[in-house]
């Protein structure tokens, strides 16, 4: 029985390919700027390669499992979306608190609006892990991931 992928699903797949590009891309260029600064030692950008590198090898592979209706993937999207949405969570309550933390300071005050604007930024993934954590607990999308071939079925 062949199961078709509904389009909330294929477009999370896709945007956990391009999060994952965009996370490599980041972590690359965090890296190059540091090997500038010729100041950190291999070990600090080891783990900061590390640090970009697993989660976007986590969302590709969760991404292929989802094109082809795993089940596994999808309880791995579930934890995925669940750790994404209590980090990013954190960071827009940090960002949009912050101001109110540094006061009323002359120093600081061009502040406020970058760290205003850097948890509106962060709501983004925020918003996209809360929609996932919904999506795939939802009875038509369990039933795409249980009514899928199972893996030995493969060619």
């Amino acid at each position: 029985m062949s199961v078709k992928r509904s389009e909330d699903v294929t477009a999370t797949a896709i945007i956990l390919f391009f999060g994952s590009g965009f996370l490599i891309a980041l972590g690359i260029f965090v890296v190059w700027m540091n090997l500038r600064q010729k100041s950190h030692s291999f070990g600090i950008l080891f783990v900061l390669a590390w640090i970009y590198a697993v989660p976007a090898a986590w969302g590709s592979i969760n991404g292929l499992g989802i094109m082809r209706l795993r089940r596994w993937a999808r309880g791995s999207t579930l934890a995925m979306s669940a750790l994404a949405a209590c980090f990013f969570g954190f960071i827009v309550i940090g960002f949009l608190t912050e101001p109110f933390l540094v006061g009323r300071d002359p120093e600081f005050a061009h502040l406020g609006l970058v760290f205003g604007g850097l948890g509106l930024l962060s709501s983004i993934p925020l918003g996209i892990a809360i929609w996932w954590l919904v999506l795939f607990t939802r009875p038509r999308v369990k039933r795409q991931f249980e009514a899928a071939p199972a893996e030995s079925e493969d060619p």
